[in-house]
């Protein structure tokens, strides 16, 4: 029935120069048919929609788990719902529509996207088979011709999914990498450097390429100049003359090794998008504007990291002291226990005699106390050790210690620091960690060491050790 049409369709494709001419007339075939065909090839983490007959509306930039078409990518594996009506991987783009057959194309052994068709009525065995066909046919030609490039905005869209999601986990370190490799692949030069404002000064947090580490290298000087620049918004980069007049503070980057040189403004931070390449290169305005499309996107994921990163902060501190709560207590012991050597100490501290404080001075006295006493605690321990505040006047320190005395002295350390500071007195409940110890069985130590000091008339520290059972 077919092959007449198919004979002719077979001359076209060899006569196709590029995918999306192949994938058109493949398209136009099968819509001649009856049926209602698109073709889909992947460009980045995308399918992009290269033909389509019968529809008006169309899906395009689908992922891998998008749907039928999604999944066949995603699989390779032919697809067959001979009644898509609550299928759960079924995009519907008619209610008319029956039966969808999806076959995956291939290039060069690899999946390269989807050869889609829908029908208002059940497919027969003969138009399946069609279908099949034309798929190989064109996975034939596909494998023949150069591949498709994926366009520049295309290339912007699949950085900024990337950057967005990042931002929302705030995986601070992965998204500024993310932000230089996306400034290398939308450029074409083979250097980025992320510069923004750390503790009062520019700083590289993030490079990549042949010049990453001569770049990441100036100081703050250099890097204030170079954001002088695009103070006022604007972008700079060099026009591929090679003994034009620079602007002031050039001289450091061509010492570094530059050859050429973009410069984008981050607008929601101070800071900026250096990206550079060894060789002299000229820049067009069209490619400088879609950088600066990235920088906008950088800027703002930047800026919604932050306020992630903000807000998990105030998710995990007390209210009144800003130390650790009870639940951040929790998360953190299993993971200052986890890849360490050293041992874990555990030390509980009751501020002594804290509700005649309340009952005779009034709440206010006692939170003022009570953010006094946190003061006290954080002075008293070490940069890696960490304070929270567990209850009402109860504190907790994870520290990693040497062995027991060290613990001890720490406890006696907080108690020292709450006295002078404050002149109030504590009692310190210390616990280390068993190699095998389950953290409850830990913290229960800690807290039967803590009770025997209050037992025993407070303002002291006591360490319980493990019970010893006898053989």
């Amino acid at each position: 029935m077919f092959e007449d049409t198919r004979s002719a369709l077979m001359t076209q494709l060899a006569a196709a120069t590029r995918p999306v001419d192949a994938c058109s007339l493949v398209v136009n075939h099968l819509g001649s048919l009856g049926l209602m065909p698109s073709a889909y090839l992947a460009s980045g983490d995308r399918l992009r929609l290269m033909a389509a007959h019968g529809y008006w509306q169309v899906y395009d930039g689908m992922p891998e788990d998008a749907g039928v078409i999604g999944t066949t990518w995603r699989t390779g594996e032919r697809q067959l719902l001979q009644q898509v009506h609550g299928h759960e991987d079924y995009l519907a783009a008619s209610f008319l529509v029956t039966s969808e057959l999806c076959v995956p194309l291939w290039a060069r052994e690899t999946c390269v996207g989807a050869l889609n068709v829908e029908s208002l009525t059940r497919l027969t065995a003969e138009q399946e088979a069609e279908v099949d066909d034309c798929a190989a046919l064109l996975s034939a030609r596909l494998g023949e011709l150069p591949p498709g490039e994926e366009s520049p905005a295309q290339k912007l869209n699949r950085h900024a999914v990337e950057l967005v999601t990042l931002a929302g986990e705030h995986d601070q370190q992965a998204l500024d990498s993310a932000v230089v490799a996306a400034a290398i692949d939308l450029s074409g030069h083979d250097t980025a450097v992320l510069v923004t404002e750390i503790e009062g000064e520019l700083q590289a947090v993030a490079s990549s390429g042949p010049l990453a580490r001569s770049l990441a290298l100036l100081g703050p000087g250099d890097f204030a100049a170079v954001a002088s620049w695009v103070a006022r918004g604007t972008s700079v980069y060099t026009t591929g003359s090679t003994d034009g007049v620079g602007f002031p503070g050039h001289e450091a980057l061509r010492r570094a090794g530059a050859g050429s040189v973009v410069v984008l403004p981050l607008r929601t931070t101070h800071g900026f998008l250096l990206i550079t390449d060894e060789t002299v290169r000229t820049q067009s305005t069209e490619q400088v504007a879609l950088l600066e499309l990235l920088a906008s996107q950088v800027s703002s994921c930047l800026q919604v990291s932050r306020a992630v990163a903000e807000l998990r902060a105030r998710a995990d501190r007390d209210a009144l002291t800003s130390l650790g709560h009870h639940a951040a207590f929790q998360t953190a012991l299993p993971r200052q226990r986890a890849g360490t050597r050293r041992e874990l100490a555990v030390l509980y501290c009751d501020v002594d005699h804290f509700k005649e404080v309340n009952d005779t001075q009034g709440h206010a006295a006692g939170d003022a106390l009570l953010v006094s006493i946190a003061a006290a605690l954080r002075s008293a321990v070490r940069e890696d050790d960490r304070v929270f505040r567990i209850g009402g006047d109860e504190f907790a320190v994870l520290a990693h210690v040497q062995d027991h005395d060290d613990a001890v002295t720490l406890g006696r350390r907080l108690l020292d620091a709450a006295r002078s500071t404050t002149g109030a007195s504590l009692s310190v409940g210390v616990a280390v960690a068993g190699p095998l110890e389950a953290d409850a069985a830990l913290l229960a130590r800690a807290d039967s060491a803590l009770y025997e000091v209050k037992q025993g008339g407070r303002g002291n520290v006591l360490l319980q050790t493990p019970v010893v059972e006898s053989a």
